[in-house]
């Protein structure tokens, strides 16, 4: 049972908010939605899921996640969860050489944007936790909606 700390105290019952920190996690808006925010969950996963995929995309031969290549970045770019899970499995074994001799000059276009971006998306995702983990958030989701014939 988590208590929120504000002026009035509310109950959120754990299952439910391990549920949706999770569900935030693995998809992004995925938490909101299930707080009930919809449209704030509609703009959180398409903006995010968007910028991962391109940041994918972008790099032609789609080795932006690779925890092999660059492992200071995958960290942050598992901030989103299942995307991130299924770009490693669907890429496979990173395909640039591995030389601490020099750098590798032969990287395709738009590698770095890539990385950037995938990473950026996951960093992003976990302000988005956070707020869903957020008593506050409950607060608001759990607050009773205005009375529209109220002025």
């Amino acid at each position: 049972m988590v208590q929120s700390s504000t002026t009035e105290t509310i109950t959120i019952p754990t299952g439910r908010y391990v549920c949706a920190g999770v569900a935030g996690w693995l998809l992004p808006g995925a938490g909101h939605w299930l707080l009930g925010f919809r449209a704030r969950a509609v703009v959180i996963g398409v903006t995010l899921l968007g910028l991962f995929w391109f940041g994918e995309k972008v790099t032609a031969d789609h080795m932006a996640i690779s925890k092999q290549v660059h492992p200071f970045f995958y960290p942050c770019q598992m901030g989103n969860g299942l995307s991130t899970i299924v770009a490693q499995k669907l890429w496979g074994q990173p395909r640039l050489p591995m030389s601490n001799e020099r750098p590798d000059h032969n990287l395709p276009r738009g590698y770095h944007l890539g990385i950037l971006f995938t990473t950026v998306s996951g960093l992003l995702n976990i302000l988005a936790v956070l707020h869903v983990l957020d008593p506050r958030t409950w607060q608001l989701a759990n607050a009773p909606a205005p009375d529209p014939n109220n002025g």
